[in-house]
């Protein structure tokens, strides 16, 4: 989930596993989005190592 402070306007980005699939606000840019998820799940991978 990402928010726009200035619009107050929520962006949610949805990733599927399983099937590989993202779906994302089409106001922003597939490669945007693609680039946002996989810094998510980076981070996701980090937090984990470090049990948080």
């Amino acid at each position: 989930m990402l928010l726009d402070v200035n619009s107050w306007t929520k962006y949610q980005i949805v990733y599927y596993r399983a099937s590989n699939q993202l779906e994302w606000p089409r106001t922003m840019p597939k490669d945007t989005a693609e680039l946002l998820i996989h810094d998510r799940m980076l981070m996701d991978t980090y937090e984990k190592a470090l049990g948080k």
